[in-house]
């Protein structure tokens, strides 16, 4: 998810306005939040088995996301992948 930094310009442009600069990141940020959740919860980001051998610690360190190749749930601790193991739902 790519969350913008805030913006060191003014909040409000001369006529009480909200600026372009600051809308264009309070739009960025909607946009992220809205293709990340959802109402059942947080949406899990899912990578193929070759994408996931790919990824780089200390990047991926901490990260959560589902090995789309295997449907597995997995978690990136010390720059290990891990299974986190899951109950079928019935």
């Amino acid at each position: 998810m790519n969350i913008p930094s805030i913006v060191s310009s003014k909040l409000l442009d001369d006529e009480g306005k909200m600026s372009e600069t600051w809308m264009n990141d309070f739009n960025q940020l909607l946009t992220q939040l809205q293709n990340n959740l959802s109402n059942e919860g947080y949406l899990i980001p899912g990578q193929s088995a070759e994408n996931v051998a790919k990824l780089e610690a200390p990047k991926s360190s901490n990260a959560l996301l589902i090995d789309s190749t295997a449907q597995k749930l997995l978690i990136n601790l010390g720059g290990v992948w891990q299974q986190i193991p899951t109950v079928p739902y019935p």
